[in-house]
């Protein structure tokens, strides 16, 4: 089960975009001794386009076999986590916690940075209601 980042952070990056072009737009109309383009308009354009790209396209982690994996969103690293079954996994208020080998670790999983369909089939997986495809 792949899940995938909240197009909803995506999109409000490239609105920021936007917005970002239209004052260097008025910086550019306007600019009757305003001086040269503020670097951090153009350094936010840049950023923010790539960021919304990449939250738009990209998987946040995937569920396979006995294996939780959770990648970044920029570059290739990604986190492993082994467990046995979906009972190894527990839901505290919005933490999601695995017990492996003894140790419960809190997992660097949130709920507003995954796609609500896949955060809740995720959900559901956990406290038994579904199983995922793998």
């Amino acid at each position: 089960m792949k899940i995938r980042y909240n197009t909803v952070v995506g999109v409000v990056l490239l609105a920021f975009v936007f917005m970002d072009c239209c004052l260097t737009a008025f910086f550019i109309a306007g600019n009757k001794g305003l001086g040269p383009i503020p670097a951090g308009l153009v350094a936010g354009f840049w950023i923010g386009l790539i960021a919304g790209i990449l939250y738009l396209t990209q998987t946040y982690f995937e569920v396979a076999a006995n294996n939780l994996v959770i990648r970044s969103l920029v570059g290739i690293t990604s986190k492993t986590y082994a467990f046995n079954s979906s009972r190894d996994f527990s839901i505290e208020g919005k933490k999601v916690y695995l017990v492996t080998g003894g140790k419960r670790i809190q997992l660097p999983l949130y709920a507003w940075l995954a796609d609500k369909r896949g955060w809740t089939k995720f959900i559901q997986w956990i406290q038994g209601v579904k199983t995922p495809a793998v």
